[in-house]
């Protein structure tokens, strides 16, 4: 078992409802993208910079507007939200490395996987991060292979 960090743009994005407008936490992977809401209004994060860090791929530009059209997208699919909310401007575009718990193990004779675990929150993230944490170990082996 062993930490696991990705890169990532935290963005704080206003959203504004019935007058009242709020920041909303978004998170997207630096290595593929990924668009993720997170609550992570009592977590507290500390960069590592002694950590060698998987290098992203997209940046701060591709970031907002991926984070900006995947709020719009989650805005528009919620049920709970009646009054849909309008997007605002980015208060916040943040790179840091996000942790992760990746627990390898043999599933099968020969056959590797591993279980991923969200290191600030203790939660399970969705399939999307198994999947970006294993593109970024096929990435970075094959940037050191000649």
């Amino acid at each position: 078992m062993e930490v696991v960090w990705l890169p990532c743009y935290w963005m704080k994005i206003e959203a504004t409802r019935k007058g009242t407008s709020r920041p909303v936490d978004v998170l997207v992977g630096g290595c593929d993208g990924q668009f993720t809401l997170a609550d992570l209004s009592g977590v507290t994060y500390e960069s590592h910079p002694d950590v060698q860090p998987f290098v992203p791929v997209i940046d701060d530009a591709e970031a907002d507007r991926i984070a900006r059209s995947g709020l719009v997208s989650a805005v528009l699919r919620s049920p709970g939200w009646r009054a849909k909310p309008t997007i605002g401007q980015t208060l916040q575009a943040e790179l840091l490395q996000y942790p992760f718990w990746v627990y390898t193990f043999e599933r099968r004779r020969g056959r590797l996987d591993i279980k991923v675990l969200d290191a600030l929150t203790g939660a399970l993230p969705g399939p999307k991060t198994k999947a970006s944490i294993l593109r970024a170990f096929v990435d970075a082996r094959r940037s050191a292979v000649p």
